[in-house]
């Protein structure tokens, strides 16, 4: 059976292939969150990092526009709540387009992206 990547796993597969992303660290716990604020710096954006929250949104588990760490600790706290919670991915927040790619079996054309 297919199965869906993670943040984290689809930030390595592109990096695999040399396509940029914005900078980002998964963090466990506050303290790699604020860790990982001093790399990334500011503004930017958590993400929960769950298999069972795949479609992020849905769940809200996407925080944009953080500009404080006050704000940063205040929406790690909100993804812990998130059910299947792994961690919550720090990512410095940039601007341009956003990709999202999926892929399905057809059943006239097979498989497909």
């Amino acid at each position: 059976m297919p199965r869906t990547l993670d943040v984290v796993e689809s930030l390595k597969l592109l990096s695999k292939y040399k396509i940029k992303v914005a900078h980002a660290k998964l963090a466990k716990n506050e303290q790699d969150v604020l860790h990982a604020i001093k790399k990334t710096g500011f503004p930017l954006v958590l993400k929960v990092v769950s298999k069972k929250a795949v479609h992020k949104t849905e769940h809200k588990g996407i925080y944009t526009s953080i500009k404080s760490e006050k704000e940063a600790q205040s929406a790690f706290s909100n993804l812990q709540k998130i059910r299947g919670f792994e961690g919550a991915l720090v990512q410095q927040q940039v601007s341009g387009s956003e990709w999202l790619i999926g892929n399905k079996t057809d059943l006239q054309f097979g498989p497909a992206i």
